[in-house]
């Protein structure tokens, strides 16, 4: 989309839009993937703690996902030459730029990919102790019928 548009106003591959391109870019895919931690966090902190004040954390949240895809994306800016690869300006030429590049992406987005999967196995395992313990609980053993789901419509 944005590639669309910098192409509707100019060539993007020239001066300041090959910039507004290659920044914007980053600083949207770094924050979508740090808000993929928040929904991490959120669940971690729901089903695992059992605290419900996730809602008062909302401007955390926003402190964290768009401050850290700002500093990434400032940090970025160090040793930057962008050039004209494909469709998009994204790549940075010279090794400072690559580093950098590399520190301020693959970094984060490793971190959350991590931090996401280390959560979500916590998450999973505290469902299914509550699974065990409330099939101990009735005394049956757990027994899933694929019909009761579909008393409201087939279809759906």
């Amino acid at each position: 989309m944005l590639f669309s548009f910098f192409n509707m106003v100019g060539d993007p591959s020239k001066g300041f839009f090959c910039y507004a391109q290659g920044y914007t870019t980053h600083f949207f895919c770094v924050a979508s993937f740090l808000w993929t931690t928040t929904i991490a966090f959120t669940l971690h902190r729901t089903v695992v703690e059992h605290k419900t004040d996730v809602e008062d954390l909302e401007a955390l949240f926003h402190l964290y996902v768009w401050g850290t895809s700002l500093v990434m994306t400032i940090i970025r800016s160090i040793g930057n030459h962008h050039s004209h690869v494909g469709a998009l300006c994204w790549a940075q030429s010279g090794r400072t730029g690559k580093a950098i590049h590399f520190i301020t992406f693959y970094v984060p987005l490793w971190g959350a990919i991590l931090y996401n999967g280390f959560t979500y196995f916590q998450v999973i395992r505290m469902l299914n102790n509550a699974r065990r313990m409330a099939v101990g609980i009735s005394g049956r053993s757990y027994e899933f019928d694929a019909r009761a789901d579909m008393k409201v419509s087939p279809i759906a």
